[in-house]
């Protein structure tokens, strides 16, 4: 699941999950003007409006639009902008603080037990484990990038599973259209 990191100047962090049938309203006070938004407060950004941005996450890509109240700008690209559309790995700013768009996933292989390894990452993760039986791969979105690959090792070694390979890595775009499709990308050129 897609979501949007803020970090500030002094390392401060704030995570907001993204969904595509709610938006999001941005600011340091979102008010509840808008009770169809899920507010996303970054209280420590002194130049971000009480409502900055509504954020929709639609066919892959975040949409940003500045609110009229908002005094400051945003930018996008280095340049100043009221409205732009954000691919993952992309992001923003509004004063010190930069906004990011990301999705990290962690896929573990393992021998000896598929099942029981599908059994603890999904204890670790916010959706479904993807396994692939044939290459003995399981895959697996998170939000909090390698805190999970830690957790995730741990977990194994404390079930006794050693996996042949670890690693985590951002979505491609193959990924991306899985997500929103629900197949892989060659099987529509396929059906062409």
């Amino acid at each position: 699941m897609p979501k949007l990191v803020a970090r500030g100047p002094g390392g401060e962090e704030k995570r907001c999950r993204l969904r595509p049938e709610r938006p999001v309203r941005l600011g340091r006070r979102p008010g509840a003007d808008d009770p169809a938004a899920d507010p996303f407060e970054v209280p420590w950004e002194g130049k971000l409006s009480r409502n900055q941005a509504d954020l929709r996450w639609a066919r892959g890509r975040l949409e940003v639009e500045r609110l009229p109240e908002a005094k400051n700008p945003l930018f996008f690209k280095g340049q100043e902008t009221t409205s732009f559309s954000m691919a993952l790995g992309e992001h923003f700013v509004v004063g010190e603080t930069t906004f990011t768009l990301s999705e990290d996933r962690v896929s573990v292989a393992s021998d000896d037990d598929l099942v029981a390894g599908a059994e603890v990452m999904a204890a670790i993760g916010t959706s479904e484990v993807s396994i692939d039986k044939e290459t003995r791969r399981l895959a697996l979105p998170v939000n909090t990038g390698a805190e999970a690959l830690v957790h995730t090792v741990r977990a194994l070694d404390a079930r006794g599973i050693t996996p042949l390979d670890l690693a985590l890595r951002r979505p491609t775009l193959d990924d991306v259209f899985l997500a929103l499709t629900g197949h892989p990308a060659e099987e529509e050129e396929r059906a062409e």
